[in-house]
């Protein structure tokens, strides 16, 4: 726990990611706060090296989710692409952001998402595609060279508005974690 930006009581930590060595820096663990903090640090040396908070003043169309205003901004999950100076964030504001783990600056705003994105994964296979799951049930896959939602997956069978947990690429296909009890395998042709 670390205090809150604005001072008001304790930060807890709410996601967690390595970022991968690249040649400007050393491996780094990235790390997502209540408060819509996000923090860089050296995985070797345990220091911080940057902290960046979410400026709700460039997301665009996200809605807050809360009538008081409380931590729209909670970072939900974070990932760190395998291939590129990028990372992921998910928050409670219905929105996704793509931000370098290096500088901390936010590259994109990924909107049109109907409640919080629970989870966020970058697709190993291809450097340009990313997914969000989200407390509404579905599933999206993002054109990151564009920000363009390429496809939006309903939930499966009976289950409506069902959280989608976690969302993870592997072996060709798009899993899915969900609120109901179910794991899905979202074959070859997604995407």
């Amino acid at each position: 726990t670390a205090p809150r930006p604005d001072g008001s009581g304790i930060d807890q930590p709410t996601a967690l990611a390595w970022a991968p060595r690249n040649s400007q820096s050393s491996h780094s663990l990235l790390a997502g706060f209540s408060s819509g903090l996000c923090a860089a640090f050296d995985g070797e040396r345990g220091t911080r090296v940057h902290a960046f908070e979410v400026d709700l003043s460039s997301s665009g169309p996200c809605p807050p989710v809360g009538s008081d205003g409380a931590d729209i901004t909670a970072v939900t999950s974070l990932a760190c692409s395998a291939v590129a100076d990028l990372a992921a964030s998910g928050h409670a504001d219905r929105c996704a952001r793509l931000l370098s783990p290096t500088t901390g600056h936010v590259v994109m705003v990924l909107t049109g998402h109907g409640d919080l994105v629970t989870s966020v994964a970058f697709n190993p296979n291809t450097a340009h595609e990313f997914a969000t799951g989200c407390c509404d049930g579905m599933v999206r896959i993002f054109d990151l060279r564009n920000g363009q939602c390429l496809q939006t997956i309903p939930p499966l069978g009976q289950r409506i508005d069902e959280a989608v947990h976690s969302v993870c690429f592997g072996d060709g296909c798009l899993l899915t974690a969900c609120a109901d009890g179910s794991i899905a395998v979202l074959g070859q042709g997604v995407s």
